[in-house]
Order: structure tokens, then sequence, then C-alpha cells
């Protein structure tokens, strides 16, 4: 993993600022706005399969509903795995809100409890994230909500790719925290120019996994090299491959 290429590439030019401009403003409106931002992230990442020293491409305005619409897909799928994710890290909670009442008072136990609930409640996160990326990966490529769900394929790439792909979320966590605390520390709206800022990273970091797991040995995914395609019908099956590695 490339980490200093992934410092880098939000900044690389001809015109960053504006990209994350952009992005910033697409976080700061209300539900339409992510999904647009997942959609321009998808052609980033398929930019960057064709050349991974790549710029992030221009985000033109001009494309906001072929943004709108090829950004359905990852959006769902990202709601329907968050859906799944909030129980599993309430239920780590409660275990250590447990652990609180059984101490019965004492500061020793109190504070054993305290720490097991951060604790358990990150480490299910992260396990959690770790589930979700091969999903969130096949519908940022793919656009397709229907062959986002494969099962077999998402397995194969935990297995090939738990080690690095948990390393790496860490790293991005500790990466990430800085930026997000000096975004909320000006004055709150530097925090829309700093989630863009990670998030462009982690679509670098994405593609730099994805192709990690093809080095071992993974299946290719059948994408299409169509950066502003729109994504209806989205439950349609995927188009044949045209970007190959």
């Amino acid at each position: 993993m490339n980490y200093q290429q992934i410092l880098r590439f939000p900044f690389l030019p001809p015109k960053p600022w504006g990209n994350i401009a952009m992005l910033a403003l697409c976080h700061a409106i209300p539900l339409v706005g992510p999904i647009v931002a997942m959609g321009y992230g998808a052609g980033v990442e398929k930019a960057l399969l064709r050349d991974p020293s790549a710029a992030a491409p221009r985000f033109d305005f001009n494309n906001f509903m072929k943004y709108l619409e090829r950004g359905v897909a990852p959006f769902v799928i990202a709601l329907v795995l968050t859906l799944v994710m909030v129980p599993a890290i309430w239920g780590a909670m409660v275990v250590g809100l447990l652990l609180v009442v059984m101490s019965r008072g004492n500061p020793v136990g109190v504070g054993l409890g305290v720490a097991g609930m951060f604790g358990l409640g990150i480490g299910v996160a992260i396990l959690m994230t770790l589930f979700m990326l091969p999903f969130t990966l096949r519908a940022m490529l793919l656009g397709n909500i229907g062959a986002s769900f494969d099962f077999r394929w998402s397995w194969d790439f935990v297995k090939r790719m738990a080690g690095p792909a948990l390393i790496a979320t860490l790293v991005m966590q500790l990466i990430a925290f800085p930026i997000i605390l000096a975004g909320l520390l000006a004055c709150y709206v530097g925090m829309f120019f700093s989630i863009s800022i990670v998030t462009l990273m982690h679509y670098h970091l994405q593609i730099q996994l994805y192709q990690l797991y093809l080095d071992r040995g993974g299946t290719p995914l059948p994408i299409r090299d169509d950066p502003i395609a729109p994504a209806f019908p989205v439950l349609q099956p995927a188009a044949p491959p045209i970007i190959q590695r």
C-alpha cells in the first residue's frame, strides 16, 4: 500500500481545490449531495484503474444528473450495510454498559467497563467496515445494486485481503482523524472540506486494495469504462467489461 500516494492524491494538479470545493458543496446538501459525491467518486475510481498515478477527474457540474444517477447504487448499498452495522455496534456498547453496571461503582471496574464499551464499539465498527468493503467496491465500480450483492466474490475478497484491508482501515482512521478535527476547528464549515479530502483519499485506497486483490489471484470485476454513464436501471445486470488490468 502506497500511503504517500494516497495523501498526495486529493491535491494533484491541475485544479485539486475545485474538486474539493465541489465535493464539500455536495456533502453540505442533505441526501442528494452524498449520492452525487458517490457518483463522482465512481468516475474517480475508474480513472485510477486506467492510471493509478492520475489526478482526480474534474468535477463537472454539467454532469450533476449523471453523477446523481450513478451514485444511486453505492448509496443504497452503503445505506443497507450501515443499517446492518448499527445494531452490531449498539450491541457492543450494551455489553460495555453491562460491565459498568456489574462493577457496582468500583472505580477500576467502571474504568474497565467504559474502556471495554468503546473498545468493543470501535472493534466491531472496524470489522464491519472490512465486511462492507467488497460490497461498496462492487457498487462503485459496477454501478448496479443487484451485481453488488455477490457474496461469493465478496467472501473471496475478504479471505485474500483481510490483513491488508484491516491495516489500511486503521491507518486511514489515523490519517483522517486530524484532518476531520482540523475541519471542525475551522468554524465547522471547514469540516465539509476535510471530509471531501478524506473521501478522495478513500477512493484511492479502495483502488489500491482492489489491485492488490487482483495481484493475489482475485477475480476481476466486469467494469465498464464509462465514467459518466447513467446507473439506471440499477437492477439490470452489469455490462460486459471494458476496463482490463
